[in-house]
């Protein structure tokens, strides 16, 4: 019998992923539409307990529409990027791998980043997972929600926390420019 040791990898992610085919159904309908359209109506907010399938369901979403749409899907882990300047520049990273780490103005990232928006022109869907560990919440989600002024292009966000108290840190007029679409991940039966 050949046993398989990538599934005891901490990023292994099954073909097939069982009892959030809900989810799946679902988050891939709103990024397909985004995708289709060019229109975001609402972001989204994903929150449960931790290890109910939040991030693999995200990752499975993403590696199963990657090839199929014509987009940028941005996965960030915000316990890793706290800070404003770290998730931009993470952005910026996932179009542009040689933009230096260190020693470059957020202000400078933003506009590296609009002129590669502009040349690439494609739907963005950014994944950010425990969104609950950043500093400057309010900062960083309001530039999102506010990303076709600032960066020439919509974001399509999805958050992703462990508790649904998260939005409590959260600005009433940022939580109004974001409209946030509620997913909650119930534990298994």
């Amino acid at each position: 019998m050949q046993v398989n040791l990538n599934v005891l990898e901490e990023d292994y992610l099954p073909n097939y992923l069982p009892h959030r085919e809900e989810q799946i159904k679902y988050l891939a309908k709103i990024i397909e539409s985004f995708v289709r359209t060019g229109i975001k109506t609402k972001n989204i907010f994903i929150f449960g307990p931790t290890g109910i399938g939040k991030t693999a369901t995200i990752k499975f979403v993403f590696r199963e529409l990657e090839e199929k749409l014509n987009s940028k899907l941005i996965y960030i882990n915000c316990w890793i990027n706290k800070s404003e300047i770290s998730i931009f520049h993470e952005i910026l990273r996932n179009f542009e791998q040689a933009f230096p780490r260190k020693g470059i103005a957020l202000d400078q990232i933003f506009l590296r980043l609009k002129e590669i928006i502009e040349k690439v022109n494609v739907p963005i869907i950014l994944a950010l997972d425990e969104i609950d560990k950043v500093e400057d919440i309010n900062s960083v989600l309001y530039k999102i929600s506010r990303s076709k002024e600032i960066l020439g292009k919509e974001i399509l966000a999805i958050l992703i926390s462990n508790s649904r108290d998260f939005l409590t840190k959260i600005e009433e007029r940022v939580k109004s420019s974001l409209a946030l679409e509620e997913i909650e991940f119930k534990k298994y039966s």
